[in-house]
């Protein structure tokens, strides 16, 4: 079962994932990451300045996903959109499959297994698009399963894996957050050795993290991210409002609380500091999934193991699949799928090209670029990444989700004033000079904007408003 269930669940969820492949790009995020790709490639430098926006241009940005924009971008020439969505899934199902593999270690359950599986879908799937958060999934599941192992030579491995993770995502913080638990349960059991490992790998990983383009300020930019005001009032940064999220971290708490002397203290530390976390922000969830993936099985065989009706079904199931030839051909179907997904064979079959689009606002974008090339235009925070690659960086946004990374918290503030319709809030178009407004369909500073006759529709679809100031060019500019 050890080798037959891992391939069974990278098949169905690559599969499932490429039903939809179009969900996995169709995120303004993950077109800010394949232009900024785009430019360094381009380039062949990363750019110190927010090179993509007329409010922020002499701006420092930290950049710290780089490695990933550049992978995406190269992959998005070979293939616009689809081979970058195409990866992607290729990527997550590889992921699960390394969990589902620890899974099956530790609780030797399908059942438990296919359980932990299905909750951790309600958290994971949602969230699955070609961002960088996908590497720190990955990176994540190898640190625990290396750090698993105890053995002094695999360790090794962890600074090496860190100057790919720093690189990628700033998620790396959470490697430190591993090995310290591991640490912790070193120091529980009074084990000097394994502890004195762990305090020089944490060390290797301290300093394979600053092999990056911005060194030691690297952490300033992650600062950035998590402290910054925006990141208040953006929803994946903010607590799940979606009850059905709170499914898996509640039941994980409960299941650790009524088996905690079946864990390590590893276990124990790794799941709560994930529990807090997942419940404080939604962002968190997924990795909560994945980290917490083998304890979670491992409490649910335990349970299952004191039904005898259903131990025995269980053990029905893992004789069933504890079949050598079902595995080769399990092997064999997930490398011919993956290469057919990888070449694009799919593309004309599961992936719509004009469906994808359809979920973004290229024509607004289109319209801005045809007839005011030069305007500077008052975005809604979710789409300047579409503005940044649809335009291919020739339209400068006001606002994007790069945030503290890429702008000053003055501007922050002018555009959260903006957007929430505070004292004043009608003034900061004018205060920026800005010609036009690029705002989601529905939003209500439409219709406050309207009633005064300062601003008319000139543009409008399901998507996007687009509005232009009615005022004379000497009142519109009366700030400058």
């Amino acid at each position: 079962m050890e080798k037959t269930l891992p391939k069974f669940v990278y098949l169905v969820f690559l599969i499932g994932l490429c039903l939809n492949l179009g969900n996995l790009v169709a995120d303004p995020d993950v077109m800010l990451h394949l232009q900024a790709g785009h430019h360094i490639i381009d380039n062949r430098m990363i750019p110190d300045n927010n090179i993509f926006s007329f409010t922020a241009a002499n701006y420092h940005w930290f950049n710290i996903s780089w490695a990933w924009d550049v992978m995406l971008a190269f992959f998005d020439k070979l293939s616009p959109l689809y081979l970058p969505a195409a990866i992607s899934a290729v990527l997550i199902s590889i992921t699960l499959y390394i969990l589902a593999r620890e899974m099956v270690k530790s609780s030797d359950s399908l059942i438990a297994t296919g359980i932990t599986l299905l909750l951790g879908c309600l958290i994971f799937v949602p969230i699955a698009t070609a961002r960088p958060q996908l590497a720190t999934m990955l990176f994540a599941t190898l640190f625990m399963i290396i750090l698993n192992r105890k053995s002094s030579r695999t360790l090794i491995a962890l600074p090496a894996l860190m100057i790919l993770w720093a690189n990628i995502h700033g998620g790396f913080i959470a490697g430190f957050v591993i090995i310290g638990a591991y640490g912790l349960e070193a120091i529980w059991h009074k084990d000097k050795v394994i502890f004195r490992n762990l305090l020089l790998v944490f060390a290797g990983c301290a300093v394979a993290s600053l092999l990056n383009p911005y060194g030691i300020y690297i952490y300033e930019g992650i600062y950035r991210t998590l402290g910054g005001k925006l990141a208040k009032h953006v929803s994946e940064w903010q607590s799940a409002n979606n009850p059905l999220l709170y499914i898996h971290p509640i039941s994980l708490a409960f299941l650790i609380a009524i088996n905690y002397r079946r864990h390590r203290i590893s276990e124990i530390a790794l799941c709560l500091i994930w529990v807090v976390a997942g419940l404080l922000s939604a962002r968190n969830l997924p990795l909560l999934f994945i980290i917490s993936a083998p304890a979670f099985a491992k409490s649910l065989a335990f349970i299952i193991s004191q039904n005898s009706a259903l131990n025995s079904k269980d053990n029905e199931y893992r004789s069933d699949l504890n079949n050598a030839k079902l595995s080769k051909v399990l092997s064999v179907l997930c490398l011919a799928f993956t290469v057919v997904v990888a070449s694009g064979i799919l593309k004309s079959t599961y992936y719509d090209s004009k469906s994808v689009l359809r979920k973004t606002p290229i024509d607004a974008i289109a319209y801005i670029k045809a007839n005011h090339a030069s305007a500077r235009v008052l975005n809604s925070y979710n789409l300047g990444g579409y503005i940044i690659y649809f335009s291919e960086g020739s339209l400068k946004t006001f606002i994007d989700s790069r945030a503290e990374t890429a702008f000053s918290e003055y501007l922050i503030g002018d555009y959260l004033t903006f957007h929430y319709m505070k004292s004043g809030w009608q003034d900061i178009p004018q205060k920026h000079n800005i010609d036009l407004l690029l705002l989601e369909a529905g939003s209500p500073q439409i219709a406050a904007l309207l009633q005064n006759d300062t601003w008319k529709i000139e543009f409008e679809d399901n998507l996007t408003v687009i509005l232009k100031s009615a005022l004379p060019a000497a009142k519109i500019y009366a700030g400058k």
